[in-house]
């Protein structure tokens, strides 16, 4: 695997691009969409262990950091739903052109896949198809949850209720992060753009959903766009989402194995 930065040279992103290990013709490139915050560093491992099982499959992989996360340039405010869209595109070009493919699938995972949703609107080159794991499609509803998740947690460190909790959240203004993850006013105001009503066109050729359960009112809303979608259960849907299985370095084996046949049909 390769390190790298790329992207605009004032304000570079970082990644790590996997080379295919035998390179197939029919394997497309795969990118890889990371969720945000403590999500992020929950999948982090998982993401390493799909990529090299990826490569060993036949395909080129690239997982890299967005704006203002990780190794990529920028404050942590930074972040937004808007320049991670832009950061999704530039990756998609740093993988072709580094690969040379003429085909490439992106797997979004959590909010890596509300946001892939919305950068595939633009129709990038050589873009075959998108699968969507656990994806975020409500900006609204997931800001709120992620915020929620932050009061439960101060509550428990501090022994409290969570309406105290909450109380002393306002008080010292730190109503701006959630679980030490800053939510920047450019990510909040930029939420509402994630939501079904945004996908007004056909993101992508070919499609995939992996959850827990059944997401029928986005399965029924990309098929109206014209969408061949194929969808599956994923019986270890929360396995990999929680600071548990991040210490015991529990990773998801059946999913990434169904990850791996799925992608590689996205072309």
């Amino acid at each position: 695997m390769t390190p790298l930065h790329f992207g605009p040279s004032a304000a570079p992103l970082y990644g790590v691009y996997h080379p295919a290990k035998q390179p197939s013709g029919r394997a497309p490139a795969i990118l890889l969409c990371s969720p945000f915050g403590v999500e992020a560093i929950r999948a982090f491992r998982i993401y390493r262990i799909l990529a090299e099982k990826l490569a060993a499959a036949g395909s080129p992989v690239l997982r890299f950091d967005y704006t203002g996360t990780g190794n990529a340039a920028g404050d942590d405010t930074a972040f937004s739903v808007t320049s991670a869209v832009e950061d999704i595109l530039i990756a998609h070009q740093e993988l072709t052109d580094m690969s040379g493919a003429t085909r490439v699938a992106w797997l979004g995972l959590r909010l890596g896949a509300g946001l892939a949703l919305l950068a595939s609107q633009r129709k990038p080159r050589a873009l075959g198809g998108v699968c969507l794991w656990d994806p975020v499609t409500d900006g609204s509803d997931y800001l709120q949850a992620i915020q929620s998740a932050h009061v439960t947690e101060l509550a428990r460190v501090f022994d409290q209720s969570e309406k105290s909790a909450a109380s002393m959240r306002q008080k010292t203004g730190s109503r701006a992060e959630a679980m030490g993850f800053a939510l920047g006013d450019a990510l909040q105001s930029g939420m509402d753009e994630l939501s079904l009503a945004a996908i007004k066109s056909r993101p992508a050729r070919h499609m995939a959903i992996i959850a827990g359960e059944q997401q029928h009112e986005l399965e029924q809303h990309l098929e109206a766009t014209g969408v061949k979608l194929v969808a599956h259960t994923d019986e270890e849907s929360q396995s990999w989402n929680s600071d548990a299985a991040l210490n015991a370095f529990s990773v998801p084996r059946k999913t990434l194995d169904l990850l791996v046949e799925t992608l590689g049909e996205l072309r």
